[in-house]
């Protein structure tokens, strides 16, 4: 599934970060734009993941758990074990993959997925965060990095819908 497939509008925008702090890396890896079906994004979002079409390699294991944060009002997450050989630029030394919860949120103009693996659990196989953990964390990078558009869902190329105009060279 092509990443453009998971969202329903005109023009949607990747978004992707990953972040070392201490032993620790983070990974963010998601899209934005205007979602008709939050749901459905949702699961076609772990669908991606499980076929290797995302930032993650490997297979997602169990069955997933719905989380639902306080303060975490109006957006849908889940979260669901994967055994991973790479985790963007996170790559697993040995055959065995590390066991990782990712954790997917959608509303009605980003899905994401969030992961965060720790070299202890790369090297030696120790555990590593919790699912309810990275589920705190992902809803926690999610309420502090929205930021409300009065004018709607917008991108480089477009705006409500409509083509926008490049600006002249003239000033």
């Amino acid at each position: 599934m092509a990443c453009r497939d998971l969202v329903d509008t005109l023009d949607p925008a990747v978004a992707q970060a990953q972040y070392q702090y201490g032993r620790r890396t983070l990974l963010v890896d998601g899209l934005w734009g205007t979602i008709a079906d939050p749901a459905t994004a949702l699961d076609n979002f772990f669908e991606a993941i499980d076929d290797g079409d995302q930032a993650f390699s490997g297979k997602l294991v169990g069955s997933r758990v719905r989380f639902a944060p306080a303060g975490f009002h109006g957006v849908l997450m889940e979260c669901q074990d994967a055994d991973l050989k790479s985790m963007g630029s996170v790559k697993t030394r040995s055959a065995p993959a590390i066991r990782v919860p990712i954790c997917v949120l959608a509303d009605y103009s980003i899905v994401a997925a969030v992961a965060v693996a720790d070299s202890h659990q790369i090297r030696n196989g120790s555990p590593g965060l919790t699912r309810s953990q990275v589920a705190d964390l992902t809803a926690d990078l999610y309420t502090s990095s929205r930021t409300k558009y009065w004018h709607g869902v917008c991108t480089w190329s477009y705006c409500n819908g409509k083509r926008n105009e490049q600006p002249d060279d003239d000033y």
